[in-house]
């Protein structure tokens, strides 16, 4: 069985991680500051769409 693309994508990572695990460390947070901040600004319009469409029921 041929093993999907993200799990030869995780496994590079873990590689990478195990040799370079400061700067993996680092981006990882960089990445996970991102989402964070992304799904922080995207709250009120999601709470927003919400309650309009509680609204028009």
């Amino acid at each position: 069985m041929k093993p999907r693309w993200w799990k030869r994508l995780w496994l590079r990572y873990l590689y990478y991680f195990k040799q370079h695990w400061i700067i993996a460390g680092t981006v990882t947070l960089w990445v996970l500051w991102i989402i964070v901040q992304v799904g922080i600004q995207l709250l009120p319009v999601l709470l927003e769409l919400i309650m309009s469409l509680m609204a028009a029921a």
